[in-house]
């Protein structure tokens, strides 16, 4: 690291500096299981330890809840319609 830098976590900073990502795949648990989901939950798990805020926004054929709260992130579920 270049001299005079420094690393800060995201959890280190007001509020107002908080990241916060959305995630956009076409589905996520537990309407689907597969490879992206494993790579989204181990990522989404990983960024809520450092204090960053996600949420996944995906389809869903039954998207009631329309939010899951999951531990990793808020899953917003968006109905499929045709």
């Amino acid at each position: 690291m270049p001299k005079g830098l420094r690393c800060v976590k995201s959890s280190d900073l007001p509020d107002r500096f908080a990241m916060r990502v959305l995630h956009v795949y076409k589905t996520y648990f537990p309407d689907s299981m597969g490879g992206i989901e494993q790579v989204l939950l181990q990522l989404t798990t990983g960024l809520t330890a450092r204090g960053v805020e996600n949420r996944i926004l995906v389809l869903s054929y039954n998207a009631n809840p329309a939010i899951l709260v999951r531990p990793e992130a808020e899953i917003h579920r968006y109905p499929i319609t045709a």
